[in-house]
């Protein structure tokens, strides 16, 4: 059931572009801060869109192996200085070998074809090396862009609620491991971008827009999401109860039906015969890249996975993951904030989210996404340790192609626990404080893990190793940290000036929450 929400004001309109352009410029500030091939798998997602961009097709699982020009181009970080570097071209002349397995191809290879056509567009070759990686940085950094004006579009119209809408887009910044994998050459961001449109989109069908369009757009979104990765899989439940739901009262059930089987049908065509071609050909829905590195190890001598040691590393590992734990999960945000931050975003869904009024049908389907996204996660840990006896894939950027989900019904609940308006209007400026200083002080603690031993300084030391090892340079560096920190005032100010009158004005235009769906 869709909640009536007032007219989109100029104030509202500002804040929103605010927010998207700070969230623009940590993403790039990230992407020149970072030291190259030192974000999760980096080095093996550069080489694989190489390879594609070479003409080498797409190995079965297990059989692609390193190109010499990537391995060197690790060994040259911070060992010359990058406007020293050579070319990508150079390298892959001067270094013909291959060695070692990368996982890569395991995935689909949508994103790598997609990334390789952005390297021919640049002539990839003819690039120092260290840009080749900043230009793949650059495109999903625009990938994900638009999640600030994903979460803000979906918050409102899951809640009606402008303000809470505001804070909604606000908080994408308050998970600085969004921007720094974002800012990363990986699939991650076009999963994550997918599942944002496959979440904005299923809210609008499943809050009660019929049209045949909105369901094809959705259905598209969907087949995007699964032909990026795995981790997009779990849209697919989402998408079957939405388009079902969508429309109750107003069409009958066997139509209601027939549109959620032509949605899955047509995201089926589109990026589900990746999938299918895995269980015809490898028998396994994905098969594993790494198998020659990790085979299975069965248990022996009477022992037994340990439930209480997976359980320890699973909270311990993905919580600091999600929020904020940067390089190669080198650098971790403090625990006592992610442990705060995770209480407080689980337990206000869980105790407000999914209380009766008219957006309860929407919030129960809304939140089948992230629930299958951290269902499958923990079963797939949970038997890939049975079998290894290892305790692996504990990432918790493996949830963000559900991050406008989780934000969505983070506002809602937290828009129901706070009563009146100039309460809610007082909780959405703390929560936008506190979004703006937490993507702030992700990126001081990147830098410090980065170029300063994570000691609490800014030495000249570790600002020329930044400055030697950034494509940009230090002048670069400077000039993006002072307009980002421009850029987060203004946020700032923008959207603390709006959300009273947001809130006042939905409050004019609100139906009641207490009726009964």
């Amino acid at each position: 059931m869709a909640i009536d929400a007032p007219p989109i004001t100029r104030r509202e309109r500002i804040a929103v572009v605010a927010l998207t352009v700070a969230f623009g410029l940590v993403l790039a500030l990230w992407a020149v801060l970072t030291p190259l091939f030192h974000t999760p798998d980096e080095a093996a997602h550069v080489d694989a869109v190489v390879h594609v961009a070479r003409g080498d097709g797409w190995a079965a699982p297990g059989h692609l192996r390193y190109e010499g020009a990537t391995v060197q181009a690790q060994a040259l970080v911070g060992h010359v200085p990058t406007d020293q570097g050579p070319t990508w071209g150079a390298l892959e002349r001067r270094y013909t070998h291959q060695t070692g397995v990368n996982q890569m191809t395991q995935h689909p290879p949508t994103y790598y074809v997609l990334a390789a056509g952005v390297l021919h567009l640049v002539h990839y070759e003819h690039l120092r090396y260290d840009l080749v990686v900043l230009t793949l940085r650059l495109f999903d950094a625009l990938l994900v862009l638009a999640l600030p004006l994903l979460a803000w579009a979906t918050t409102r119209r899951l809640t009606g609620s402008p303000a809470a809408a505001l804070v909604g887009g606000a908080a994408v910044l308050a998970v600085p491991q969004v921007a720094q994998i974002g800012a990363s050459a990986s699939n991650d961001p076009l999963v994550m971008l997918a599942g944002a449109l496959v979440t904005w989109l299923g809210v609008r069908v499943v809050t009660g827009d019929v049209r045949r369009r909105t369901l094809l757009a959705l259905s598209v979104a969907l087949g995007l999401t699964v032909a990026s990765k795995a981790t997009g899989l779990p849209a697919i439940p989402f998408v079957a109860v939405a388009a079902f739901w969508s429309g109750v009262g107003v069409l009958r059930p066997a139509v209601r039906a027939l549109r959620a089987l032509v949605a899955l049908a047509v995201a089926g065509v589109l990026g589900g015969w990746w999938w299918l071609h895995n269980i015809v050909v490898y028998h396994a829905l994905q098969p594993n890249g790494l198998i020659a590195l990790r085979p299975d190890e069965p248990w022996t001598g009477g022992a037994t996975p340990n439930f209480g040691q997976f359980f320890n590393s699973e909270w311990t590992g993905l919580g600091p993951t999600f929020w904020g734990d940067f390089g190669r999960a080198q650098f971790p945000m403090t625990p006592v904030l992610t442990d705060l931050l995770t209480i407080v975003g689980i337990g206000g869904i869980v105790v407000w989210g999914f209380r009766r009024g008219p957006a309860l049908r929407s919030a129960i389907a809304l939140a089948v996404f992230p629930a299958f996204l951290v269902a499958t996660q923990l079963l797939n840990n949970w038997q890939s340790y049975d079998r290894t006896q290892f305790i692996g894939g504990v990432q918790g950027r493996y949830f963000f192609p559900g991050i406008v989900a989780l934000v969505a019904l983070s506002a809602l609940a937290w828009r129901r626990a706070v009563l009146t308006p100039a309460g809610r209007a007082r909780f959405g400026r703390v929560a936008l404080v506190t979004a703006v200083l937490v993507a702030a002080y992700g990126v001081t603690v990147g830098y410090r893990g980065f170029w300063e031993k994570n000691q609490f300084l800014v030495t000249q030391d570790g600002l020329h190793r930044l400055a030697s090892v950034s494509p940009v340079g230090g002048a670069g560096v400077t000039v993006l940290t002072v307009l980002l920190g421009v850029a987060l005032v203004v946020a700032a100010v923008t959207t603390w000036w709006a959300i009273p009158a947001a809130a006042a004005a939905r409050t004019r235009a609100a139906r009641s929450e207490e009726v009964p769906v």
